[in-house]
């Protein structure tokens, strides 16, 4: 039961008593399970080689519906005056080009009609007499008259319409030079307007741009023109695609994510702007473990608007920019070969470290020796492994769990009994989901009057945990949105608190708005992760003490980690009653 526990003789265990029994007796060696053939079919154990292969893996991502501000059209008011009828006056309406918007008194524009007909009256005059002189100066300005009225909004045809009448009225009629739905309204009959004032605004919703929240950690996996797939709760079952468009250069310094802007056609515009949406990712990998880009090699793509992209040189269909080489945006595939990869079931993981059993044959018995690996993305049902196994060694992939215990009963090094050279190193950056271990010297020292003081963040995320592990969505959205309001009304006193509060409230809503558990869960275990951040930089702030605890099964074997109260039963929120009692308690954070 405590394999650290060692003595030259026979005799009992100072922990808890059992008798210790001889090193090798159950079929390990020091640093080895050593297995006959019929043990190891009896145990379970099967094993395959670690490969290179191209492998693919789903990235969730959550976001909303936006306009494509491409297409947005302001209708603003060119010259003063009063609104004295409005036609189209809601949000909603279609409008096309030449439809008539409004009516407006203006005083300016009764003297500008003025003007053109006294300068018409004058050139016809003047074109009569055939005078040269007058002849070019009525000329000059009876055109700058009519260039005023075309700049003030009227068309070509309402100027002729002016001359033909031979009168000025102070009531005009203007009509849209663009066509769209009107999106945002603000006019009504009776308002006086300046000019530039703005009426309305027009956008074409046929074309959208989804905009996701991508943290930090996950970028390294998304590139320009990656495919992204995506499902509203309004069309449940029905799945949208659309393709990278733009990663914004700056990450959100509370939030720590980046926009990632998706470019979609919906011609049937069944997607409405503010839909919130779940989407995945499509990421393939290179043999670092890096995603890699659709490959632009040839192509030409706009600076100014970079979903449009040909096969040769040209003018942007937007903006009529020249295109230019993808070279030239650095826009060009990702890395190149394939990753090392072994199925999840071989990898045991604490979270912290991680472990393969590699086989090897010793006569007619097998050697199953266990080795520290570094392990990249989760891709399916295969990890990524960076460091540690080269291509064709074999692996256990069935009954790697009975080898530990096998190792740790016999005294040996595994999963959870380091060896001492092993047992202060820091976690890797896919291990802690960030880039490195944590500076020491950036930690907060909790005294300082932290305002993680009050109990009510920790209340409710508790609330939060609970929910989920007894499987009540209902109870799990009121907690996170309870949770979402307490991390944002919490005063951090400096970036680095600031930054996980505000992973915690971005994350909260996000779970409250989610409408299936399963999604709940997964958002659950981001908030845990900044959570448990949170508790490193200011220590425990709550009014008990917090348990940590993890389990090595969630999210396919990934493993997740979760703060429980100080009393009970250990409850997993990842998998509910199915299997509420899978994991461990880490450790005890106590209040200071």
């Amino acid at each position: 039961m405590h394999p650290q526990i060692s003595a030259p003789q026979a005799g009992a265990c100072p922990l808890c008593g059992m008798d210790l029994v001889e090193r090798g007796a159950m079929g390990g060696g020091g640093d080895a399970v050593r297995l006959g053939p019929d043990a190891a079919a009896l145990a379970g154990v099967v094993t395959a080689p670690a490969v290179c292969r191209a492998v693919e893996f789903e990235l969730p991502l959550f976001g909303r519906v936006e306009l494509d501000a491409s297409t947005v059209r302001s209708i603003t008011v060119t010259v003063p005056g009063r609104i004295e009828r409005l036609f189209v006056d809601s949000v909603g309406m279609e409008v096309n080009v030449d439809d008539h918007l409004y009516e407006l008194y203006s005083p300016g524009l009764l003297s500008a009609q003025a003007e053109l007909l006294s300068t018409a009256e004058r050139f016809t005059r003047a074109a009569a007499g055939e005078a040269g002189f007058i002849l070019e100066n009525s000329e000059r300005a009876y055109t700058s008259s009519r260039t005023k009225l075309r700049l003030w909004g009227l068309s070509e045809e309402q100027v002729d319409e002016i001359e033909r009448s031979g009168e000025a009225s102070d009531r005009v009629e203007f009509r849209s030079q663009f066509a769209g739905t009107v999106v945002e309204h603000g006019a009504y009959v009776g308002d006086y307007v300046h000019s530039a004032g703005e009426l309305m605004r027009l956008a074409d919703l046929s074309h959208l741009w989804v905009v996701l929240e991508a943290y930090e950690r996950d970028l390294p996996f998304l590139r320009y023109g990656q495919a992204i797939e995506f499902e509203v709760d309004a069309l449940p079952g029905q799945v949208f695609t659309g393709t990278i468009s733009l990663i914004e250069p700056t990450v959100d310094r509370v939030s720590r994510t980046a926009a990632v802007r998706v470019h979609v056609l919906d011609p049937e515009r069944v997607l409405k702007p503010g839909m919130y949406v779940r989407s995945r990712a499509l990421v393939a990998l290179d043999r670092e473990g890096h995603a890699r880009g659709p490959d632009l090699t040839g192509k030409w793509i706009s600076p100014m608007h970079p979903e449009i992209v040909a096969d040769g040189p040209g003018q942007c269909s937007v903006c009529g920019m020249d295109l230019v080489p993808a070279q030239e945006l650095g826009l060009v595939g990702g890395g190149e070969g394939t990753p090392l990869v072994v199925p999840t079931s071989a990898v045991l993981t604490t979270g912290r470290r991680a472990l393969v059993y590699v086989h090897e044959q010793d006569g007619d018995a097998s050697l199953y020796r266990p080795r520290e690996v570094r392990l990249g993305p989760q891709a399916g049902d295969s990890y990524v492994i960076l460091e540690g196994l080269v291509e064709g060694e074999q692996v256990a992939v069935q009954g790697a769990f009975r080898l530990d215990s096998e190792m740790q009963i016999a005294g040996g090094h595994g999963l959870l009994s380091l060896p001492s050279e092993s047992i202060d190193r820091e976690p890797s950056r896919v291990d802690r989901g960030m880039d490195g271990p944590m500076d020491p010297a950036r930690v907060v020292d909790p005294g300082h009057g932290s305002p993680l003081r009050h109990a009510e963040l920790w209340t409710d995320y508790l609330r939060a945990s609970a929910a989920l592990a007894a499987d009540d969505g209902e109870g799990a959205r009121a907690a996170f949105e309870a949770l979402a309001t307490d991390a944002r009304a919490a005063q951090a006193p400096d970036d680095l608190e600031a930054a996980q509060l505000g992973v915690i409230a971005g994350a909260s809503a996000r779970a409250a708005g989610a409408s299936a558990i399963a999604d709940q869960r997964a958002v659950f275990d981001e908030v845990s992760e900044a959570a448990l951040s949170l508790i490193e930089l200011a220590g425990n702030r709550g009014a008990a003490t917090l348990r940590v605890a993890f389990c090595p099964m969630a999210f396919d074997n990934r493993g997740a980690r979760w703060i429980q109260g100080p009393d009970g039963p250990l409850a997993n929120p990842y998998f509910g009653a199915s299997m509420l009692r899978c994991g461990v308690i880490e450790r005890e954070v106590t209040r200071p």
